[in-house]
């Protein structure tokens, strides 16, 4: 499945790889303007995964574990020795899973807005709406909470379209990918240098969700973002992009002075 992904690389092919993840809803587009700070100095991959944005919808419903193993090709194909997972939200899960699960290609760690946890309430609820009246049914709710705290201003309209662009059929599947998932058990064995940030508005996966999050993880570094909600990479696209930028400078400085001890 992974080669019939659609992938996007840009950048410096001889900087430190930034594989970008996206939220439900979004696509290889909800990074553009994180990408366009980071261009001149990574090399940036990003991907649209199972039935979002211009990859195929699949046959039949996924899981967690296939998400991470279409991380896993992908990182082969493009021949990446190590790389640095940024995800956000549901995208921030799929790194941590991933990280888990193959640490030694993973130089850092980011999690934007991420969770502990993922309730099947919520998540059939929401299959059941969009069964029965398409991506319309739940909007603007969905992207009003995704929201909350900032203007409706042309970054909301503008990601207003994007998640009414979904097919019904594959965002069921991308959200349905991640029933039940806890990540509780497996971020203690994260022993890598990890960024996690959290937007100060977000209602969803609240700041002191984020904050539980590090208490989990070995070494963790907590980033409150101002003027961002839900997916700050969006809303606040410069100052996430600085902050990422500082906590690559000196984390990825300091691995790679480890490793030549």
């Amino acid at each position: 499945m992974a080669s019939q992904l659609h992938v996007e690389v840009s950048g410096q092919s001889s900087g430190p790889a930034l594989v970008l993840l996206h939220p439900w809803g979004g696509n290889v587009r909800f990074w553009d303007e994180c990408i366009s700070y980071w261009v001149s100095r990574y090399r940036i991959i990003a991907y649209d995964r199972r039935g979002a944005g211009r990859s195929p919808i699949p046959s039949q419903p996924y899981d967690l574990d296939q998400n991470v193993q279409d991380l896993e090709e992908i990182r082969g194909d493009l021949g990446l020795e190590r790389m640095v997972p940024m995800g956000v939200a549901l995208g921030a899960i799929l790194a941590a899973a991933y990280t888990a699960q193959h640490l030694d290609r993973v130089s850092v760690l980011v999690l934007c807005n991420p969770g502990l946890t993922v309730t099947r309430g919520s998540i059939e609820e929401r299959i059941a709406l969009i069964r029965r009246g398409g991506m319309e049914a739940i909007l603007p709710g969905a992207v009003d909470r995704a929201f909350a705290g900032l203007p409706r201003d042309n970054r909301y309209w503008r990601y207003l379209e994007l998640f009414r662009q979904n097919d019904p059929l594959g965002y069921e599947y991308s959200i349905r990918a991640f029933l039940d998932v806890d990540l509780r058990p497996i971020l203690p064995s994260i022993r890598c240098s990890t960024l996690v940030a959290v937007g100060e508005f977000d209602t969803i996966l609240p700041p002191e969700v984020a904050k539980r999050v590090s208490g989990y993880l070995p070494q963790a570094a907590f980033q409150l973002i101002p003027q961002a909600a839900h997916f700050p990479p969006f809303q606040n696209p410069k100052t996430f992009a600085d902050v990422v930028d500082k906590f690559l400078s000196e984390n990825l400085a300091r691995k790679n002075e480890s490793s030549r001890k």
